[in-house]
């Protein structure tokens, strides 16, 4: 059987767990007695909740409930469990083919065999009650056992908040207590790397792609430009991934019942799995996929959750749905880390703008994770995070770009060519009150947007090689209304953080110009009658304190991008910035150990 040790994103969560059971043993309101845990499919969500329920035994006894929707997750569940709890316990199951009729400590059930049968169960009868899958609460077959149940604490737990029918799970449960997206999962490396392949072969009436923008849509797109490939064609480009990777391990995620049946002919050594076969043979094709007698399934919308294949190695879609819930869902399948397995492989057969659309999208977000990682961990220069990559064609590249002025937004070649056409005109480099009054004439985009895409207005000028424009010169009577534009903007008084970054976005004159005009930031805030919210002159003592106090609100040593976080959207003092606490100190790592604290393994700090 095998042996589970706690990872430091899964102790992360039982410490916020522990907080909401806290919370949920003293109150009387309903939602406050449950807590929902968002966590990436391969992370461990059924381990978390087996270490979670043996520590509530210890602590209140009672009866576990465990519900899903699937039996064959009941029953991973279940070995999970009895691995980390010992066999001590008593378990059972409740669904449709087995109804434990004797008193047992862990009992796991389907919802729909619960829903029928729950008034034979006292509505207290379970102490803690833990739902799997818990996205789909809001269905049916979940909602009257969820309300019919008053456990002392409910634990929900997801890889996918997000439902089709745009129903929020919060109303049930609430805001999540903890949360770790698949995207940081990756950028962490606690994750499988991905080889993500889109296939755009198929793609035609190319020319179509520069029609005007005004006479495109969406629809248009797919409706002109993809067309769907022959099953064989199909069949023989994923013998050729497969037969380039050792020992593939291949799951099919087909559109319908008729196509699994039918291109499974076309491929050897495969087995269709869908609801419409009986349970046993779904069953006995899922064993044969594990033990390797079959090295690929092809199935619909079956194994979108909770299935437990950690060797799969490679995942191939056929139904490209624009469903970010289940793309994610189907995915997971293949990202869980295994000895020997070097990465995922993913083929998609892309039929539309919009799954092309989502697939940038999340890549972009990944690359931002590992941005944060990479500075949160304090590396910088060549150091790389590796995650794989997602390979697009350039014919792929052309489609996100007409996708992005359809949706009426631009892209960097676009806002590019603008900036150079209005440098042109003025016969200098633009400034961006001249950028926003030429948008204003529809002649280019806003200095906003122009920030929003490049990271700052002068990154924009630096990739249009126009060079920075810098305004020098500036006069009191200027300034103030800038600051009094940027507080109303923000909604508060600007920090001096505020101003450096609107400077860098060329929304405003820097902050050494406010101080060299004013004397001090403080003076250019009260002239421009805002209150002054810039504390200083912090003692050690206060510092400490207000590490103590970060520290409790995040359960553990912060990090110094958290005091950084929590300087800019706390109140007026409530936070020192962390340029502050070195200057105190020296470096962060030092205030940590004045705190008593251990240094985290940040390697570089912000020094004087």
């Amino acid at each position: 059987m095998a042996k589970f040790k706690k990872r430091n994103h899964q102790e992360d969560a039982l410490r916020e767990i522990r907080k909401a059971e806290k919370k949920a043993l003293v109150t009387k309101i309903q939602i406050e007695k449950r807590a929902l845990v968002i966590m990436a499919s391969g992370l461990g969500k059924t381990v978390l909740s087996a270490f979670y329920a043996k520590e509530w035994l210890k602590r209140h006894g009672g009866r576990v409930l465990y519900l899903c929707d699937q039996n064959y997750i009941l029953e991973q569940a279940e070995v999970t469990f009895r691995s980390i709890i010992g066999g001590a316990s008593s378990y059972g199951f409740f669904h449709g083919q087995e109804k434990t009729a004797h008193r047992v400590t862990f009992l796991f059930s389907s919802f729909q065999t619960m829903r029928e049968s729950r008034n034979g169960f006292k509505q207290k009868e379970f102490s803690l009650v833990i739902v799997d899958e818990s996205h789909h609460s809001h269905a049916e077959t979940y909602l009257p056992t969820l309300e019919y149940f008053l456990p002392k604490f409910t634990l929900a737990m997801t890889a996918t908040p997000d439902r089709t029918d745009l129903k929020d799970i919060r109303e049930i449960y609430g805001k999540e207590i903890f949360s770790f997206p698949i995207e940081k999962a990756l950028a962490e490396g606690l994750l499988s790397k991905v080889d993500y392949q889109v296939v755009t072969d198929e793609l035609q009436n190319l020319d179509f792609l520069k029609t005007p923008v005004g006479k495109l849509s969406i629809k248009a797109l797919n409706k002109r430009i993809f067309v769907k490939k022959r099953d064989k064609e199909i069949a023989d480009i994923i013998k050729r991934k497969m037969s380039q990777i050792s020992n593939a391990r291949t799951i099919i995620f087909c559109p319908s019942v008729y196509y699994c049946e039918h291109l499974s002919k076309f491929l050897p050594n495969s087995l269709p799995i869908h609801s419409k076969m009986l349970q046993r043979d779904q069953d006995l094709g899922l064993r044969a996929f594990r033990n390797g007698t079959a090295n690929t399934i092809l199935t619909v919308d079956k194994f979108n959750e909770g299935v437990d294949v950690p060797d799969t190695n490679v995942v191939i879609f056929l139904r490209s749905t624009a469903s970010s819930t289940i793309f994610f869902q189907q995915l997971g399948r293949g990202l869980r880390k295994v000895d020997g397995k070097e990465c995922v492989h993913v083929l998609d057969f892309v039929v539309n703008c919009e799954r092309i659309e989502m697939l940038d999208g999340f890549w972009n977000k990944v690359k931002k994770n590992v941005k944060d990682v990479k500075k949160e961990r304090g590396l910088k220069g060549p150091v790389n995070i590796d995650v794989g990559n997602i390979r697009f064609t350039s014919v792929a590249r052309d489609v996100l770009n007409v996708i992005a002025k359809i949706r009426g937004g631009y892209t960097k070649e676009v806002l590019i060519q603008q900036l150079k056409d209005l440098a042109k005109e003025l016969g200098r480099v633009p400034m961006t009150r001249e950028v926003n009054k030429a948008s204003k004439k529809g002649v280019c985009a806003t200095a906003e947007t122009f920030a929003n895409i490049f990271g700052s207005f002068n990154k924009a000028l630096i990739e249009a090689k126009l060079g920075v424009n810098i305004r020098k010169g500036y006069s009191k009577k200027e300034l103030i209304p800038l600051l009094q534009k940027l507080a109303k903007k923000l909604g508060r008084t600007p920090k001096t953080e505020d101003v450096m970054k609107a400077s860098e976005r060329r929304e405003c004159a820097s902050l050494q110009t406010f101080k060299r005009l004013f004397g001090t930031f403080n003076k250019a805030l009260i002239e421009a009658k805002l209150n002054v919210n810039v504390r200083k002159g912090y003692s050690k003592k206060e510092l400490i304190f207000m590490l103590h106090s970060l520290a409790k609100e995040l359960g553990g040593v912060p990090f110094s991008g958290d005091v950084t976080e929590a300087s800019q959207r706390g109140k007026a003092g409530e936070y020192a910035s962390l340029r502050t606490f070195v200057n105190v100190f020296g470096t962060f790592n030092k205030a940590l150990k004045a705190a008593g604290m251990k240094p985290n393994h940040e390697k570089k700090l912000i020094s004087k």
